[in-house]
């Protein structure tokens, strides 16, 4: 299932880009209303440590270059914004110019709002087959289309080409009338400055990684930094040991990259417990699609920490491959 859809969606992305895609300004229109503009905040803080989305409203709200004739801060799904941008432009009978949408994201795991309400998170293949199952309808071509411009405000979104061709698809349908959408392959930050106002910079990321729960010495870590950057001039030490506070502008930060995946074999298939590390990676190193999932995200295999589990059902073994990697993420403004 997994290669049909990825054959599905590399057709699919072709055969967008085979049409002649309009590249008129929209203030060029005919008989047209200046286009509205929208800005959604999709999410909430979980700490006052990081209020990258208080911030972020008070940037949208308060920043006169950066307020938006619309303002919604209580969407918790794209079905949800897909719906607004519908209701909103049906009942004031206008066509969207800028669409503003900030999210959490990384380049691996998509973005950290659902397709729907209690759903999925965002990533390539669950869109995708929103798309295809028709829970996620296009926003109608007479309130969006190819002079409407969506930024979604995410970190390293942009590095995630296959999910910005989806989200392209999912608001804008398969015609040429499909929205430009911009992302950047940086992080957001939004903060305070000296003069009490709001403002938002990228910061360029760096990435050392280790087998989550199974942390090594900073030293270990600054050695892959040094392998991975031998031409960064950064004090790599310096800022794993001060993970709190900045230093010259950078500062470093951790999250986790999970991997979900199923295999099913034939219920006569020799048993194996997967009890020690060396079977579990020889066996994630034989599933084809996968280690094509784990080449696109870059991060090396002995860096993930590899459970195995299965299950017996009529269709045969269900073995269950979950793995998680830990993302040391240095940050330079």
């Amino acid at each position: 299932m997994k290669n049909v859809m990825k054959n599905i969606f590399v057709f699919l992305i072709s055969f967008a880009f085979s049409l002649n895609l309009s590249a008129n300004c929209y203030q060029n229109e005919p008989n047209s209303q200046k286009r509205k503009s929208i800005t959604f905040i999709l999410g909430e803080d979980e700490s006052m440590k990081d209020q990258y989305y208080e911030l972020a409203k008070k940037y949208h709200l308060l920043n006169k270059a950066e307020k938006t004739d619309y303002f919604i801060d209580d969407c918790r799904s794209l079905i949800a914004v897909r719906d607004y941008l519908e209701k909103i432009a049906n009942e004031n009978n206008i066509k969207w110019g800028t669409i503003n949408i900030v999210v959490h994201s990384n380049q691996w795991t998509g973005m950290s709002v659902p397709i729907s309400t209690k759903g999925e998170r965002t990533n390539v293949d669950a869109l995708l087959n929103s798309i295809f199952d028709g829970s996620f309808i296009p926003v109608a071509d007479q309130y969006l289309d190819s002079n409407s411009t969506m930024n979604i405000k995410a970190c390293g979104l942009g590095q995630n080409i296959d999910l910005m061709d989806a989200l392209q698809m999912a608001f804008g349908g398969m015609d040429n009338e499909q929205p430009m959408i911009h992302s950047s392959s940086f992080f957001i930050q939004y903060f305070e400055n000296e003069y009490g106002e709001i403002e938002s910079k990228e910061l360029e990321p760096f990435y050392a990684f280790y087998k989550t729960a199974y942390k090594p010495a900073d030293l270990h870590i600054e050695k892959q930094f040094q392998k991975r950057y031998p031409n960064e001039k950064i004090d790599w030490l310096a800022i794993l040991s001060n993970q709190q506070s900045e230093i010259d502008g950078i500062f470093s930060k951790k999250f986790n990259v999970p991997i979900e995946w199923e295999v099913i074999l034939p219920k006569d298939e020799k048993d194996n417990d997967f009890k020690s590390e060396k079977d579990k990676l020889a066996f994630v190193k034989q599933q084809a699609d996968l280690m094509e999932l784990l080449n696109r995200f870059n991060i090396p295999i002995e860096k993930f920490r590899w459970n195995i589990t299965s299950k017996l059902r009529d269709s045969g073994v269900v073995l269950k491959i979950n793995g998680k990697a830990t993302v040391v993420c240095v940050l330079r403004g």
